[in-house]
């Protein structure tokens, strides 16, 4: 078993019968080991971005940005261009989301409508 399989069995956790992926992932670094470990075994193949490419990130929320900064650094250590985000909703905090520019979104987070089952979602 791989450092990054043992690393990850440790972290898992089921919260309310689901996986804790926004666990998992909402630690940066984490999350780059995982985007590394994910993309070793086609480095050969380089089937990743390659000089010049211009990469838009296209994602239905971000919420702390440690996915989309991880990709954003990942894109540029490749060669690549970072074009930017798209999300259908931001809640990124004004510093991260200066970091990630430009990002577009249809709505904020703070336009939703609240969510009745939040307070009792996790407990």
């Amino acid at each position: 078993m791989s450092a990054f399989a043992e690393e990850l069995l440790s972290r898992f956790r089921w919260i309310g019968g689901h996986a804790d992926v926004l666990g998992l992932l909402s630690d940066g670094e984490f999350f780059t080991h995982a985007i590394h470990a994910l993309a070793e075994p086609f480095a050969e193949a380089r089937v990743m971005v390659e000089q010049g490419d211009r990469v838009l990130l296209v994602d239905d929320w971000a919420e702390t940005g440690s996915q989309a900064l991880a990709a954003r650094a990942l894109i540029e250590d490749c060669g690549g261009t970072w074009a930017g985000a798209s999300l259908l909703v931001d809640q990124l905090q004004a510093d991260v989301r200066s970091r990630l520019g430009p990002v577009r979104a249809f709505v904020l987070s703070l336009q939703l409508p609240p969510n009745p089952g939040w307070a009792t979602r996790w407990s």
